[in-house]
Order: C-alpha cells, then sequence, then structure tokens
C-alpha cells in the first residue's frame, strides 16, 4: 500500500455556492461557470471521492476501504468505526446564506435511519429526515472572513433585541419564550401562517434605522439581507435569536449536535463527522419536520469558543470536542511538522511548497490544490519546506 494516495474529489453546486471561493482556494478552474458551494473529500456514498490507482485509472474511496479496510484505517480505526472513514472533510464557500439547521446525536440518527427505513422512505426523498445513521459533529475554519450564525443567544439578549420591534407576534414569540423556553419559542415561529410570518418580518425591518446601537442595526439589517433571498422565509428572524459572528481566516468554531445554526458568507474548510443527516429550521424551500427538530434541538444559550492558532507562524491542532475528527494547521517556514499515521488522514495543500516524507522515504509534494489520503501505515510521516496545509484525522493521532 503507498502511503501516499492522490485522491480526485467531487464539488457540489448548490445555488447558495460561490462562483471564485473554492477555484481561488485550489486552484480549481471553474469551467462551467456554476456555483462551487462544497468540495468533498472523504468516503461518504453520497458523493465519495476517488482514489487514483494507477495511470488514469481510479476507484471510489468507500469501494476502496471496504477492499483494504485494515490497510487504509488501521486496526484500531477500524475496530471503533468498521470499514467506514470516520469523518468528512470539506471546502464549502459560500455566497448566500444556507438553511438553518440542526445535526442529531449518534442515538437520534440510528433512531431516526431505522424508523424510516422500516416506512420504506426512499433515501433520496425529499421528505427524509436522515441519510445515514450517524451523528454530525461539525468543526469549521475560516480561510476568508466567514459570518456564521449559531447557537441561541441569552434570553437577556433576544429579550433586549424582540423589545425594539412593535408587533404582536413578536411581543407573543417573547412571550413564549419566557414561558416555554427555546423549544416553545421556535415552535411558535415556525407554526406562524404564511400572513403573520410576512408581517412580522416587515414589522422587524421597519424597526432596523431606529435601532439604538450598532448591534441592533446590524442584526436587522441581517433581517432584511436574509428576506431578500427568502422572503417570508420564517428563518429571516433568526438573527434576533442566535448568535451572529464573523470569524477571521485562521479561527476555527466547533458546533456539536443539537445546535441550531447556518454559515451566511465566506469560504473555509469543514470537518464533520461522515454525515449527511440535517433537520432543517428555515431559509430554505426543502422538507421541514418540525416535531423531528424540536426532538433533536438544544434549548439553552450556545456561544461557540472561538480557536485561533497559537501563533502567526507555527503549526497548531485545534482541540475541540469532536469525537471523530480533528483538524491540524501545518503552517511551515522552511521548518518540519510530524504526524504519525496511526489513522487515517487526509491532507489538504494550500500555498507554498511542502513535501511529506515517510519513514522509508517515500515522498509527495504538497502544494496549492493538492488532495492526499493518509493511510494509517503506522509510519511518521514528516512535513517539510515553506507553505501551508491541512491535516484532517481523528483525535489523538498528531504530534
Amino acid at each position: 500500500m503507498q502511503n501516499f494516495l492522490i485522491l480526485k474529489n467531487t464539488i457540489q453546486t448548490y445555488v447558495w455556492g460561490s462562483f471564485d471561493g473554492i477555484p481561488a482556494f485550489t486552484g480549481i478552474v471553474n469551467t462551467d461557470d456554476e456555483p462551487m458551494a462544497e468540495l468533498w473529500m472523504g468516503a461518504h456514498p453520497a458523493a465519495p471521492s476517488r482514489v487514483r490507482i494507477g495511470k488514469g485509472d481510479s476507484v471510489p474511496l468507500d469501494k476502496f476501504i471496504t477492499e483494504h479496510s485494515v490497510e487504509i484505517l488501521g486496526k484500531e480505526t477500524f475496530d471503533r468505526y468498521g470499514a467506514t472513514l470516520p469523518f468528512l472533510f470539506k471546502v464549502l464557500s459560500a455566497a448566500n446564506p444556507l438553511s438553518l439547521q440542526v445535526h442529531p446525536t449518534k442515538a437520534q440518527a440510528e433512531t431516526g435511519w431505522k424508523r424510516e427505513n422500516d416506512s420504506a422512505i426512499p433515501l433520496l426523498s425529499p421528505n427524509r429526515n436522515y441519510k445515514d445513521n450517524n451523528h454530525k459533529q461539525e468543526i469549521l475554519l475560516a480561510i476568508t472572513p466567514f459570518t456564521v450564525m449559531c447557537g441561541f443567544r441569552s434570553p437577556d439578549k433576544i429579550r433586549e433585541l424582540l423589545s425594539l420591534v412593535d408587533s404582536p407576534i413578536i411581543r407573543e414569540s417573547l412571550a413564549r419564550l419566557e414561558r416555554d423556553g427555546y423549544h416553545g419559542l421556535c415552535q411558535f415561529l415556525l407554526e406562524l401562517t404564511p400572513e403573520e410570518r410576512s408581517a412580522s418580518i416587515a414589522s422587524v425591518i421597519a424597526a432596523g434605522p431606529y435601532a439604538p446601537s450598532g448591534e441592533a442595526r446590524s442584526t436587522f439589517t441581517l433581517v432584511a439581507r436574509l428576506f431578500a433571498h427568502f422572503p417570508h422565509d420564517v428563518g429571516c428572524l433568526a438573527p434576533l435569536y442566535l448568535n451572529v459572528i464573523t470569524l477571521k481566516p485562521g479561527e476555527v468554531i466547533y458546533l456539536p449536535e443539537g445546535i441550531m445554526h447556518t454559515y451566511i458568507q465566506g469560504t473555509g474548510l469543514e470537518l464533520m463527522s461522515n454525515s449527511d443527516n440535517t433537520l432543517r429550521g428555515g431559509l430554505t424551500a426543502k422538507h421541514l419536520d418540525v416535531p423531528e427538530l424540536l426532538k433533536i434541538l438544544y434549548p439553552a444559550p450556545y456561544t461557540p469558543e472561538i480557536l485561533k492558532p497559537a501563533s502567526e507562524n507555527s503549526s497548531c491542532t485545534y482541540k475541540t470536542d469532536a469525537k471523530d475528527c480533528e483538524l491540524t494547521l501545518i503552517r511551515l517556514n522552511k521548518s518540519e511538522f510530524t504526524y504519525q499515521a496511526t489513522a487515517p488522514a487526509i491532507v489538504v495543500g494550500a500555498t507554498g511548497d511542502i513535501t511529506a516524507t515517510n519513514q522509508s522515504g517515500e515522498t509527495c509534494p504538497i502544494g496549492r490544490g493538492a488532495f492526499i489520503l493518509i493511510p494509517a501505515s503506522g509510519s511518521r510521516i514528516t512535513f517539510s519546506g515553506t507553505g501551508v496545509c491541512y491535516l484532517a484525522s481523528t483525535p489523538g493521532t498528531t504530534d
């Protein structure tokens, strides 16, 4: 088995994607002039990477792992996860907001997956909630400034913002929060009639110019921006109750299961559990299952910690509570970084001229736009040179 396997990846052309973010980061040319939303690196059956195995020949990564499970994954990863890569790695570039979404825990996903299978709901049905039986924890690293909306604001902050709006519907939403908590607030908003949604959004937009603080004005401006993309969608009100954060390049946040969130704009790296399970809560024309959403929603305030690189001139591993995945920034200036390949890893080249070398002397260049799978050979991999690349692995496998 080679120590360095070249990957060819699928680019998802979702309508919210940017035309230039992924090309700017990877050097891939947007020949079809389509929105390039997500470049998937991994073995998820919805869009597995392909592994180059010879001149012009390649095989899907999920099939390749099935045929060479222990060689690719290592015994420890195979024993824990079976014949699958534990994580899914993406380059993500949003020009417009994504849908509001929440992801399930492992137990919730297994229950939902079995229920929908037993009900014979087709896997590609628009009414399907669970595409697999896995949980979905996420790590996001900003490549460009990246605006995220995630986690419930504190009750005091929500009260402060809602009190600025002269609307009986908004006043009632605050009363529901006070009486029934975050579940009550979300259920009330999601069950509004189209007329009530339109009236409440209009009242927030009208209040924007009179907001007494810069934060409130920017919050109401975001409501207006969301309305321009999703007219009359109740998700337009989400900035009133979710935190709005803009990450600087190199900064990272971690989003556990159950946290309502969406990405507003920016290019970044997204590393997650190997899952495509999403329950939506607005800003979309897709299926909304309100009872199921409320089952998995985390009903308490959550403000993610913003993780920063240790310094501007060194490598670092961003430590989070994610069980299946860990992200490492490798930043070299005629220096070295080592990775003990006891678990599989995927490396993405960003800038400069870096070379990866294993203990046997096998080398692999990692420049901009390189996508490399490192099997769990147990070999010590040394990265040397000058430049930046990113390594996705499982926790506890980097030095």
